[in-house]
C-alpha cells in the first residue's frame, strides 16, 4: 500500500486501496506537520480539566447575548460543536468525509512548508467498537454521547478515558462544505496512543517538496479555501493568492 503521497494520483490510488481494507465509512484528517499528534486543541494547549471547564462555562454564560440560537443548557455536545466553530479550544478533533478536503488541510498552511504533512485515515465504527463494544457512530442527539461530554463542563465529574466518534449537527455552512465529523477525546488522549490503533487507523506522509504541486492540483479539482470557508475574509484571502497580491 502507498505510504508516501507525491501528487494527487497517489492519493486516489491510496483511497482505492484503503477502501478494500477499511470497508464501510472512512474519515480523513489532514495536518501540515506530520509530527503533530491526533489530539484536540484543548489538549495541545496544556490546559487541565479545570481550565477546560472554566472556558466552557464562561462561553455558555456569555454566548446568549451574542447568538440567538444557542443550545439548551444541558445539550453539552452541541455546545462543544458551537464552541469549536467559533475557535474555542475544545476536546473535539475535526475530521472530514472527503480525502480531497483532508489533503487540502495537509498542504495549505504556509508556515508548515518546511515539514512533511500527513493524512490520517480512520474507520470510526471500528474505533467505537474498540472503545465501547458497539460498532456505531454516535448521533448529535445521543444521550450517551451527551453524557460523555459532561466532564468538559464540570471538573468535579470523573473524565472518561475514551475516544468516540460522533456526527455533528451542521450548524453552519462551513461544516456542510467541509463534510465535518468529529472524534471526542476524554482526558486529552491522542488517538495514535491507543494500544489497538492499527485496527482502525492509518497515516500517510506528504513530502514537503510536493505540497505546492498538490495544492495546485487540488485547486484544479475545486477544493479551495473560499469554498471550504464560505465567508468574505476567506474569499479575500483566496483571491489575493490567485492574483498574487500581498
Amino acid at each position: 500500500m502507498i505510504e508516501i503521497i507525491t501528487d494527487i494520483k497517489d492519493l486516489i490510488q491510496f483511497v482505492l486501496e484503503i477502501r478494500k481494507e477499511f470497508r464501510g465509512e472512512i474519515w480523513w484528517r489532514g495536518q501540515g506537520n506530520i509530527n503533530w499528534k491526533l489530539q484536540p486543541s484543548i489538549s495541545r494547549t496544556g490546559n487541565n480539566c479545570i481550565s477546560e471547564s472554566n472556558l466552557n462555562v464562561r462561553f455558555m454564560a456569555r454566548a446568549p447575548s451574542r447568538c440567538l440560537n444557542v443550545p439548551n443548557q444541558e445539550d453539552f455536545l452541541n455546545w462543544l460543536f458551537l464552541m469549536r466553530h467559533h475557535g474555542l479550544p475544545t476536546r473535539l478533533l475535526d475530521w472530514t468525509e472527503s480525502p480531497l478536503i483532508a489533503c487540502f488541510f495537509a498542504v495549505e498552511q504556509q508556515d508548515c512548508n518546511n515539514f512533511d504533512g500527513s493524512i490520517s485515515v480512520l474507520n470510526p465504527y471500528l474505533l467505537d467498537k474498540s472503545q465501547f463494544g458497539a460498532e456505531v457512530v454516535f448521533s448529535p442527539i445521543s444521550k450517551i454521547a451527551n453524557r460523555f461530554a459532561i466532564p468538559a463542563f464540570d471538573a468535579s465529574v470523573d473524565d472518561y478515558e475514551k475516544i468516540y466518534s460522533v456526527y455533528p449537527n451542521e450548524i453552519n455552512p462551513r461544516m456542510l462544505n467541509q463534510m465535518s465529523v468529529f472524534t471526542i477525546h476524554g482526558n486529552g488522549i491522542a488517538l495514535e496512543d491507543l494500544p489497538d490503533k492499527d485496527n482502525y487507523l492509518r497515516r500517510i506522509r506528504i513530502k514537503k517538496e510536493s505540497k505546492a504541486k498538490i495544492y495546485e492540483q487540488i485547486d484544479l479539482l475545486g477544493i479551495r479555501e473560499s469554498n471550504l470557508f464560505p465567508d468574505l475574509d476567506r474569499l479575500s484571502s483566496y483571491l489575493k493568492k490567485i492574483v498574487k497580491v500581498n
